[in-house]
């Protein structure tokens, strides 16, 4: 559905994001993690067309480049961005607003209007579970909302768009745990469709609730680690300074082609997408350089009929799709 390949964003002389490379599937949901300014809402706002100048490499949907089109079109298209700071617009009931975007909506895709009555059926049943008061329909677009209401109010359009790519920037701040559990339920009720989801977030709290398929950890303008719902637990445990001391380094390009073994990692080379794949691991003895070799991106047990013996399997792998930056003489 959604593939970034070497995003590079630069905003007033400085980069913010760094040859970021990416792929969603259908169905998938993927968490965007890391420190304040790392450049997660940036490329939040690059997808969905919120920030456009400064912007250079290829953001495919459906094999559709979004740079090309402008954020109503790929609203119409089913990019849907969840606004870290929901802004206020006195003056334009929600009801008129829900009303129209689901109309042009429906209009884009060749269908009819929806017309009143069936519009207030759909719009109580899509309130209802998120248990929210008829009245929000007749208020002001966010004026005078706290910011909790603020929030269900964004996934109430949500609900009402069904878009097939769903961006929920930070959309954890400002919930208290009822509502972060109503959010997420309803959050779900879309990826049940089929729909495919990016979560960005600093915390692992919300990835309790909707459950990510792939986490992966934005550092310096990169993806610098990847994995499942664990690694989000590791790096509550052990902070996004250990990410960066963990992360895979560069050599020449190019000159890459035989393994390297870390203490605790295993670096190799991949001769499907010439990427380099890393497994973390804990031998409980040495693992001989010859057991290594070229294999492409597939869990090694596949590969090779057979594992090493570890006394810890992670099952994530650091960056199997990206250039490493660095490696540290002193961590051969």
């Amino acid at each position: 559905m959604l593939s970034i390949r070497n995003l590079h964003v630069e905003i007033a002389n400085k980069k913010i994001l760094n040859g970021i490379n990416l792929n969603v599937q259908n169905g998938e949901t993927h968490a965007i993690m890391g420190r304040n300014g790392s450049g997660k809402s940036t490329l939040a706002n690059v997808i969905a067309g919120k920030l456009e100048d400064g912007v250079d490499g290829a953001v495919l949907y459906d094999g559709v480049d979004l740079l090309e089109l402008d954020p109503e079109e790929r609203a119409r298209e089913g990019v849907f961005l969840a606004f870290q700071h929901p802004i206020e617009i006195p003056g334009v009931n929600n009801i008129y607003l829900i009303k129209a975007a689901v109309n042009s909506i429906r209009k884009h895709h060749g269908e009819s209007e929806v017309d009143a009555i069936d519009f207030l059926k759909m719009v109580r049943k899509k309130m209802e579970l998120l248990s929210i008061p008829e009245s929000f329909l007749y208020r002001s677009v966010n004026d005078g909302f706290s910011g909790g209401e603020k929030k269900r109010n964004e996934i109430l359009q949500l609900l009402m768009l069904e878009p097939k790519l769903v961006i929920l920037d930070e959309t954890d701040s400002g919930l208290d745990i009822d509502a972060l559990k109503v959010v997420s339920k309803a959050v779900n009720s879309l990826s049940r469709e089929g729909r495919s989801t990016i979560i960005v977030t600093h915390f692992p709290r919300i990835l309790d609730y909707i459950v990510p398929d792939y986490v992966h950890v934005l550092a310096e303008g990169q993806i610098v680690m990847s994995g499942d719902k664990t690694l989000a637990h590791e790096l509550e445990r052990f902070g996004y300074s250990w990410v960066m001391q963990h992360r895979p380094a560069a050599v020449a390009w190019d000159q890459v082609n035989f393994p390297v073994i870390w203490l605790n990692e295993v670096l190799s080379w991949c001769s499907a997408c010439r990427g380099l794949q890393s497994r973390i691991f804990m031998p409980c003895a040495p693992l001989p350089s010859r057991a290594l070799g070229t294999l492409d991106c597939q869990p090694w047990e596949t590969k090779r009929g057979g594992t090493p013996t570890f006394s810890r399997w992670d099952g994530w792998h650091l960056n199997p799709h990206e250039k490493p930056k660095s490696i540290s003489p002193s961590r051969k």
